[in-house]
Formats: C-alpha cells, structure tokens, sequence
C-alpha cells in the first residue's frame, strides 16, 4: 500500500485511479495541498499496483539534457494574448487539426480550482490557455490518455515536468510513439487550499467572482497582473502587490514536495520545455517585448517534429541556453524552504481565511519586504542539482 505521508508525493493521483478495489481517493489535506486518502474500510487485495506507478518511487522514464534553445512567438498577434509569446497555443492548434487530442489545465471559477481535461476541438482551446499558478488536480485524465494512444490517436500533454514524469510512468507497458509531452517552467506548484481561501476572502469583498486571469497583459507582458472579474466590477493587481502571488513568490504556498523536486535539473523528460524568455533584453535588445516571448528548449526527435509542423505560424530564433536560465534558474535549481515556513503552515491550519489572508498581506508588504531589503532574511537560496 502506498504512504499517504511520503513527503515526495506530487499529488497526481496516479495510485488513486491504479486501484481496483478503489481504497484510494484524492483529498485535499490538512495542509491544504492535493494526497492520497486511503479508505481503511475497502478491501485492499494487496496488489502494490498504487506503490507500481507511484512516480516519486520509481521514475522509471527516459530521460534527455535539455535540447537546443531557441526564442520565438506566434505570428499572430492575437494569439499572443497567451501568457508568454503563444507558441503554446499554436502547438496544440495543429494537433487538433491533424486529428489528435489535446491535455491541458483549465480552471474552474466556480469550484476555486484547476483541473486537467482532454479536448479534442479547437473551439475548446481557450479554456487551455494561459498560465495557472494552483496544482491541476489530474482526476482520471491518465486514463483516458492511455485509451487514446490504444486506439492510436496522437496526444499532446502540457502540464508541469513532475505531472510528465507521472504520466510516463503510469504508461510504462502502453506505446507512447504517439504520445508529445510539453511541460512549462515550474517554479513551484502553489496549494490548492490556499488558492481556495485567497479566493473566498476576495469574494467576501468584491462579491461572487466571473472570472480570473492570472496573468493579464494589461500593463505589459514583463509587468504582468492579476485581473479578477467580480458581478459589480474589475479588481487588476499587479503581481508584486498581490497577496496570493506574494505567497507564491516567496515560496510559502507551495507544495511541501517542491522544495526537494527531483525534476529540476538538465535531464528532462518531456520533448519540449516552454516559458517565457526573462531578462530576454539584456542579450537581443532588438526583440519588442511587449506582447511577450516564448522560451524554447527542444529536447527530443518529436520535439522538432512538433516544430517542423509549424512552418510559417511562428518566429524562432535560436540562442543559448543560459541567457534563457539565467532569469529561470528555478528550471534547474532547488531552493530552500523559508525560515518562516512552519509558522505559515500552523496559520493556515488555524486561522479562518479572512484572517489568515490579511495577516500575511501586512506581512508580506510591510515587514518582510523590510527585513528582506536589510537582509535579515534570506528568501532565495539555492543550490543546484547535480
């Protein structure tokens, strides 16, 4: 039976759907991130299947170093209303035409969180794009892309380089000649419990909320917002002002597994790797910026296979791969848990979400950005996995 304690869990589910006697349900636990609950009442066969596809044991995959980089972006200027420069989006557009399935993160207002879904419709692309900053609760979605590829339709997978791996390794005896995987640089995966109070505190008030757009382009691509609609009207916060985002960027919201990921680092799984090319001005201040642009790594044969279908839809420029790292150095590097860690987990538990939200928003805006800036903390060590 697998360890619902195991601290390297990533929360995918994998030994949730695995389970023939169904004893495994996806929760969200105590400390509001997405575990295995086993049902101490069902009739556990002792089959070890759970323990079999569990990723963090067994990371049974290949594995390649990170391929060419490159830049680029949509030709189409609408389409770089995606959150980096729409590459994405062009990429799973022409699976779709070519008859194959697409898997993505889609959020889900209603339910405060983001699940994974399987389209097959270009109508349906929209709910796709765009950056999510909350773990994507994976549901049976593995399941159904192993019955795609039995029946010999191509599937595109996005999600974030733990999720690839999982998915890998749940398909370890199925063909996955057929199977194209891009993940997004991660720098960790915020918790869902938290996502869920940050959002019932902000309709406690502006009211019931219409939609959410993690990453607005209203002020720019490099100065992105968060724009929430509500019934009576618009909230826009930019990211460094924003209390859920501040959480996130100083490392507290995140999964307990994200400060020991063992997918960080030059080997990857997945045949592209996609984000956005920070810092891109110092090295081609030539490139206009403002619509956003996509960081590119291909890293395997069906990688440039990909690209090679996209002749004259996008730009791409080949560069180095440490101008793209440089400003994304959480694609290969690990950092340390902060200091101040087991009181935010102890708050979370206890306090009601109003509270706890504006407690950490004073923090966050007030004193830690006080004792950051006279290095009284120290918010971004790192070290680099070998």
């Amino acid at each position: 039976m697998i360890d619902t304690e195991f601290k390297e869990c990533i929360g995918c589910g994998a030994c949730a759907i695995i389970c023939p006697s169904k004893c495994i349900s996806m929760k969200i636990s105590e400390e509001g991130e997405y575990r295995p609950v086993i049902d101490r009442g069902s009739d556990c066969i002792n089959c070890r299947l759970c323990e079999d596809k569990c990723v963090a044991l067994h990371k049974i995959v290949d594995v390649h170093q990170i391929g060419n980089a490159y830049y680029g972006w949509s030709v189409d200027s609408d389409v770089r209303n995606s959150s980096s420069g729409g590459i994405a989006y062009v990429i799973a557009k022409s699976f779709l035409k070519d008859g194959g399935v697409v898997s993505g993160a889609v959020l889900d207002v209603e339910n405060k969180c983001v699940f994974h879904k399987i389209i097959s419709r270009e109508e349906e692309l929209k709910q796709l794009q765009g950056s999510k900053y909350v773990e994507s609760y994976l549901g049976d979605v593995f399941i159904k892309i192993r019955e795609n590829l039995e029946r010999n339709v191509p599937v595109l997978f996005t999600g974030v380089p733990c999720q690839i791996w999982s998915l890998k390794t749940f398909l370890k005896d199925v063909k996955q000649d057929k199977l194209f995987t891009i993940e997004v640089f991660c720098h960790g995966a915020p918790r869902v419990g938290v996502f869920k109070k940050y959002l019932a505190y902000m309709e406690t008030k502006y009211g019931k909320l219409k939609q959410f757009n993690f990453r607005s382009k209203k002020f720019g691509w490099n100065n992105a917002s968060y724009q929430m609609k509500f019934a009576e009207r618009v909230v826009q916060e930019k990211h460094e002002n924003n209390i859920y985002h501040l959480m996130f960027g100083y490392h507290n919201s995140i999964r307990t597994n994200c400060y020991s990921c063992q997918y960080r680092g030059y080997e990857r799984s997945a045949d592209i790797s996609l984000g956005d090319f920070w810092g891109i001005e110092k090295f081609y201040p030539e490139v206009d910026v403002r619509k956003g642009v996509s960081a590119v790594f291909i890293n395997t044969e069906k990688g440039e296979q990909i690209f090679e279908r996209l002749h004259g839809r996008i730009e791409l420029y080949q560069c180095k791969t440490e101008e793209i790292l440089e400003k994304n150095k959480w694609f290969i590097m690990n950092y340390d848990i902060p200091i101040n860690q087991k009181k935010f987990d102890k708050d979370y538990k206890k306090l009601k979400g109003s509270i706890f939200i504006k407690k950490y928003e004073f923090l966050y805006k007030v004193w830690y950005r006080i004792a950051h800036k006279v290095k009284f903390l120290n918010w971004n060590n790192a070290y680099e996995i070998k």
